[in-house]
């Protein structure tokens, strides 16, 4: 799987693939990669003019080699510098460019026959490091099922503990007070180096 990342200054490889193929690489001066997550790895190997082919079209690449999840290649500004000048279309994830003459134009991946994860499958990416983030989302019903107690009946002992901290229960009315730390939620954004 390859990933056409615009915002990726460089072009990398699966650490694991490149070990798997038993690609050569030589040593680089490190390169320090910002990640997705916020974090830093550092680059230190390259795949020097790797041949890589995407749809019958042959490219020499040089492939940083990177501990990534989720694809096996990130071809980046690097890459696209070669091609250019390259249209792309986000509605139809398609780009186009012209090599020896010729229009080339790739395509995207818009399956979207998502299919759930079976057990086997996630404790394959677990013991292989192939996740790097797990999310189960599920709707949850509106009423409670018939074998669990409404909340009147309670358990005396939580019913004495809600009622202890019941100023924790209140729906809150106005901002929370200003704190010395400032916490934030990371988001995922694809792979990208400074």
């Amino acid at each position: 799987m390859i990933l056409v990342d615009g915002s990726s200054t460089h072009n990398f490889i699966q650490k694991h693939l490149v070990h798997q193929l038993g690609l050569p690489t030589q040593t680089t001066p490190p390169l320090n990669v910002m990640v997705g997550n916020g974090h830093h790895l550092d680059c230190r190997h390259v795949c020097p003019a790797l041949a890589v082919h995407i749809q019958d079209i042959v490219f020499n690449i040089d492939l940083h080699v990177l501990l990534l999840c989720g694809t096996h290649i990130v071809l980046g500004v690097q890459w696209f510098k070669s091609l250019w000048p390259v249209l792309t279309d986000y509605n139809d994830l398609s780009m186009k460019f012209s090599r020896n003459g010729r229009v080339i134009e790739f395509k995207g991946d818009i399956a979207s026959n998502l299919s759930l994860l079976t057990p086997s499958q996630l404790r394959r990416l677990v013991r292989k490091s192939g996740a790097s983030a797990l999310f189960h989302i599920c709707i949850l019903p509106t009423e409670l099922p018939s074998d669990q107690a409404p909340p009147n009946q309670l358990l005396p002992k939580i019913q004495t503990l809600i009622t202890k901290f019941i100023s924790l229960f209140q729906q809150p009315s106005t901002l929370p007070l200003s704190r010395p730390t400032n916490h934030h939620i990371h988001t995922f954004l694809p792979t990208r180096t400074q």
